[in-house]
């Protein structure tokens, strides 16, 4: 089972700094000697220029170039849409995986029977201060399907935090939406490089309008019926 990577890259500095260490971790993957499909890594080109001749060799990997700037929550929506395989984990660019990550996730996602509509998260350890989270943020592996139903990640919430915008969205609208489901008891699977040049950092002082469309955006979700045969 080929599990895609999807890692956004914008053109500031900050998001080229360490996608060489971010790219490794995905090439370091357990999953990918596993021989039951891998790891494919799908870089989304946001005015980047990205330098592929980073990406090792055994590594299968899309670039897609954007036209025109998009930002974080557009980039992954492309990227998810454009993955050859419907399982899709999301990756920014300045972080890093444990090498057990994805293997992880899969076994989840069997342990769930498959579940189409199941957004699974893996828990959080940030690189300034070791601290670990387990509460749910775009650190996760989800479906195609899911992206089917729900609309990934809310496009309205383009001001910051439209992880939070969508996982509110499934937990407003449970069970019609999805559903959330740790993977590994929440262990410390993804690193995130906390620094000030983050798009969360950024967009800080838009936390009364980020609340505010992320409650807007639960209240008026409505499933994407687009498969009559979807359950």
């Amino acid at each position: 089972m080929m599990v895609s990577v999807v890692v956004p890259v914008g053109p500031s500095e900050a998001n080229k700094r360490w996608l060489d260490e971010c790219i490794l971790s995905v090439s370091n993957q357990t999953w990918n000697k596993r021989g039951d499909g891998g790891c494919h890594l799908v870089l989304v080109d946001d005015m980047a220029d990205i330098d592929v001749s980073m990406v090792p060799s055994d590594l299968g990997y899309t670039v897609w170039k954007s036209p025109w700037y998009l930002g974080v929550a557009h980039a992954f929506n492309i990227g998810v849409s454009i993955s050859p395989s419907n399982l899709v984990f999301m990756l920014g660019s300045d972080d890093w995986l444990e090498p057990e990550c994805i293997e992880k996730c899969v076994e989840a996602y069997a342990g769930k029977g498959g579940d189409p509509y199941a957004y699974f998260y893996v828990g959080v350890r940030y690189s300034d201060t070791g601290e670990c989270q387990t509460v749910p943020c775009h650190a996760a592996m989800v479906s195609k399907t899911l992206w089917r139903r729900t609309g990934g990640l809310p496009i309205q919430a383009a001001s910051g935090a439209s992880d939070a915008a969508l996982i509110s969205i499934l937990m407003g609208n449970y069970p019609r939406a999805g559903r959330l489901w740790p993977v590994a008891d929440g262990a410390p699977l993804y690193n995130y490089r906390r620094h000030s040049e983050t798009d969360t950092a950024s967009k800080g002082s838009w936390q009364s309008v980020i609340l505010e469309t992320r409650h807007l955006v639960t209240l008026e979700w409505q499933p994407r019926q687009l498969d009559p045969n979807e359950p």
